[in-house]
């Protein structure tokens, strides 16, 4: 799977802001630190403010270990 890479700057005028009616940017973190994007918000984004996004890096997601504590599967 591929996400869309951001820089800091971008993971912040991008957070919670709608990409398409009732849609909204949710960018993360992978497994090396990098902001990232879905597809999907890439694809469908029609917010003409963020076209940008089209035209960001691509890059394999690595998502982040899962932390079974916090799921309450360990004590």
């Amino acid at each position: 799977m591929m996400m869309a890479r951001l820089n800091a700057g971008q993971e912040r005028m991008l957070r919670a802001k709608p990409f398409a009616r009732d849609s909204f940017f949710n960018p993360v973190k992978d497994r090396d630190g990098n902001w990232v994007i879905s597809m999907e918000e890439v694809q469908q984004c029609t917010n003409p403010q963020f076209s940008w996004v089209k035209t960001l890096p691509l890059i394999p997601w690595n998502p982040p270990p899962v932390d079974l504590k916090l799921l309450g599967l360990l004590p």
